[in-house]
């Protein structure tokens, strides 16, 4: 991870482990400071997950929680997701995914992807060029 500071590999949903990371890894990344003294296994992180989707009782509430958590640490979302994907695929998928379609403008985080909407039908290439990822890949909504 050359050039990367701490707090660039704690803001890469890729590349961030939260409390996962080892004592090791805390040293050579100067990550020091900047986490919770407690290093957890990500069994440990996804069982602390699963308590606190079970304290919201809206799948809207849930599926907030979990794309935040998607949005920090990639890995722990799959975990949790395939700890119990009967429970957890719901407010990740349908039903509740409609819901957070119509709420899109009440629940946007961050952005996850390239948005272009009929209004943008004639700067498509332009708007393509702005997003920084290397491999993209794309879905089509009718």
């Amino acid at each position: 991870m050359t050039n990367t500071t701490a707090f660039d590999l704690l803001r890469d949903p890729r590349k961030n482990k939260g409390t996962g990371f080892i004592q090791e890894e805390r040293d050579r990344y100067g990550l020091n400071g900047l986490l919770p003294g407690a290093i957890e296994t990500i069994e440990l992180q996804a069982q602390r997950a699963h308590e606190q989707v079970n304290r919201l009782e809206k799948p809207i509430n849930q599926y907030v929680y979990l794309l935040q958590l998607l949005d920090n640490n990639e890995k722990l979302f799959f975990k949790l997701l395939m700890s119990d994907p009967a429970k957890f695929m719901p407010p990740v998928y349908t039903p509740t995914v409609g819901e957070a379609c119509q709420t899109f403008g009440h629940i946007f985080r961050r952005p996850r992807g390239i948005y272009i909407s009929i209004k943008d039908k004639d700067h498509i290439k332009s708007i393509l060029q702005n997003w920084s990822e290397k491999d993209v890949r794309f879905t089509t909504m009718r």
